[in-house]
């Protein structure tokens, strides 16, 4: 069964006549007959009483015209809402992030826009540091995924924080500050910012307890 065959068959319930209905469908009487008698063997029932002079409907075309309508009436609908979807234009945003870590935490925030905005298509570009910066001043990119350190300067117009993790340094008791500087990579930089940090914090400490020692030997 196909919406053809629906048409024709609501044409020729309308106007009791396979001419009329051929001229209202747009195509050729006989196969306005074959449409009719294709679906009549499908459906294993009469749908009209054809004779010389007259066309009438049988208790069964009665019955089966509302069916027909709902179903080509859902056919079109469907057929409608399909083509407003293609025809919306999809607005291509280009987002950098520097490695997978900052893609995974981008991947929630794009989901979230995809909800919000339909037509939101994310274009996604990985690179290095210093190149996606370019590409934000160059506007190739819209957006920029990263991991900030307390001390950096956003280069973007508008930096918006949108999480804090927390993270933690786990290595081999052989693997050296100095190692880590030489293989630095988006990973390591991590590492090589809590590293310093934590060498900054230790230097206050030994600071204030050298303070406390040489107070208390003056005494």
């Amino acid at each position: 069964m196909n919406t053809t065959q629906l048409e024709c068959f609501l044409a020729v319930a309308e106007t009791l006549n396979f001419s009329k209905a051929a001229e209202m469908v747009n195509i050729s009487q006989p196969a306005v007959s074959h449409q009719i008698s294709s679906l009549e063997a499908e459906l294993g029932v009469r749908l009209f009483l054809r004779t010389n002079k007259s066309v009438q409907l049988t208790k069964e075309g009665l019955i089966f015209i509302g069916d027909a309508e709902t179903i080509v009436r859902t056919a079109m609908n469907s057929i409608h809402r399909l083509s407003t979807n293609v025809k919306e234009k999809k607005r291509t945003v280009a987002i950098g992030v520097h490695n997978q870590y900052e893609l995974d935490a981008a991947v929630p925030v794009m989901n979230i826009i995809g909800k919000m905005y339909p037509n939101f298509e994310p274009e996604i570009t990985m690179m290095p540091f210093k190149s996606l910066d370019n590409l934000l001043e160059e506007n190739k990119l819209q957006i920029i995924f990263a991991i900030k350190s307390e001390n950096e300067t956003a280069k973007a117009e508008c930096f918006t924080a949108l999480c804090e993790w927390p993270v933690m340094l786990i290595c081999r008791k052989a693997v050296s500050y100095t190692h880590l500087r030489a293989h630095e990579t988006g990973r390591n930089l991590v590492c090589r910012l809590l590293l310093e940090k934590k060498k900054k914090k230790n230097r206050k400490t030994k600071h204030c307890t050298l303070d406390k020692q040489t107070h208390h030997e003056n005494r």
